[in-house]
C-alpha cells in the first residue's frame, strides 16, 4: 500500500553519496546515477571500490560535497548524459582541478554524449549515449599504471630522484635511473 502522505521534498543544492568507495568517485545525476551503481557494483568484483555521488541539483552545486569526494579517491569519472563540450561534466572537472589538485592521483576524466543533436530513432540514441561499456573502459583508463621514469642528471641527485619518486601517484610504477646500465624500480603504494 502506498503512503498517502506526500514524499519529502529533494533538498537543493544538497549531493547525496549513493554508494561509498575509496578508489575512484564516478559523478553524476539523473539517470546516469543508475548507471553509475551498476557499474560500480560490477567493478567491485574486480577489486575497484568507487564511490558514487548523486549531485541531485546542478544550480545551485553542492561543491564541498564534489569536492570532499574527490579529495578522499584522488580519482575522479564525472558521467553525465549532456553532450562532453560545454556540459556541467566539464564546468564540474574545472572546479575540482582548480581546487583539489594537489589530492588528485590521475586526471579528472568526463564522459558526456556525443557533440552532434540529439538523435530521434532508438538505436542512433543509443550511440549517442554513454553506454555502460564505455564507463567499464573509462575507469580502467585511470586505473592503467602510470609509467615514471626519473634519470638523474648533472643537477639531480640520486636521493632528489628518489624523492621525486617518492611523491608520485599512488599505484605507479617507477624506475629511477642510477646509471646507464642499473634501473631500480619500484611501486609507489
Amino acid at each position: 500500500a502506498l503512503d498517502d502522505a506526500a514524499p519529502a521534498p529533494t533538498p537543493i543544492g544538497v549531493a547525496a553519496l549513493r554508494r561509498a568507495g575509496s578508489d575512484l568517485a564516478l559523478i553524476s545525476y539523473g539517470a546516469y546515477v543508475h548507471e553509475c551503481l551498476r557499474v560500480a557494483e560490477t567493478l567491485a568484483k574486480e577489486g575497484i571500490e568507487a564511490a558514487v555521488l548523486d549531485l541531485r541539483t546542478l544550480a545551485p552545486l553542492d561543491r564541498a560535497a564534489v569536492l570532499t569526494v574527490a579529495r578522499h579517491c584522488g580519482r575522479v569519472l564525472v558521467v553525465h548524459e549532456d553532450a562532453r563540450t560545454g556540459g556541467i561534466g566539464e564546468s564540474i572537472a574545472a572546479i575540482i582541478q582548480e581546487e583539489a589538485f594537489e589530492w588528485l592521483d590521475a586526471p579528472v576524466r568526463v564522459l558526456g554524449a556525443l557533440d552532434t543533436p540529439v538523435p530521434y530513432a532508438p538505436p542512433l540514441e543509443e550511440q549517442y549515449l554513454v553506454s555502460e561499456a564505455e564507463i567499464v573502459q573509462a575507469m580502467r583508463l585511470i586505473f592503467e599504471r602510470l609509467k615514471v621514469v626519473i634519470e638523474p642528471s648533472a643537477g639531480v641527485s640520486a636521493a632528489v630522484a628518489f624523492r621525486a619518486a617518492e611523491l608520485a601517484p599512488r599505484g605507479s610504477k617507477i624506475g629511477v635511473v642510477l646509471s646507464q646500465k642499473k634501473v631500480v624500480e619500484t611501486m609507489r603504494l
